[in-house]
């Protein structure tokens, strides 16, 4: 897992932990290790549901997408932010 993004299970409670204070600004990595830590819960049976938090004293204040990978990584992240948007509704 991501320095960036840090784990706990406990009583049968998933959480996600965005470790990028003070305003934990999303890239693509951030992005794919949230993904990746919400797979890994998605396979877990002892996972009944997930919390996704954040460290600092804001949420996510912005985006940082000035990096961003050409055109068909760009694809396979736009993919993984799919993923994550359909796991967190169901």
């Amino acid at each position: 897992m991501a320095k960036d993004v840090g784990t706990d299970l406990k009583d049968r409670v998933g959480l996600v932990e965005i470790r990028r204070p003070p305003n934990n600004f999303f890239d693509n990595a951030l992005i794919a290790a949230i993904g990746d830590a919400f797979d890994a819960f998605d396979r877990d049976a002892g996972c009944r549901a997930i919390v996704l938090a954040a460290e600092g004293k804001a949420f996510c204040a912005g985006a940082d997408f000035a990096n961003r990978p050409a055109t068909g990584a760009a694809s396979e992240t736009g993919k993984r932010c799919g993923s994550f948007a359909r796991k967190s509704r169901s």
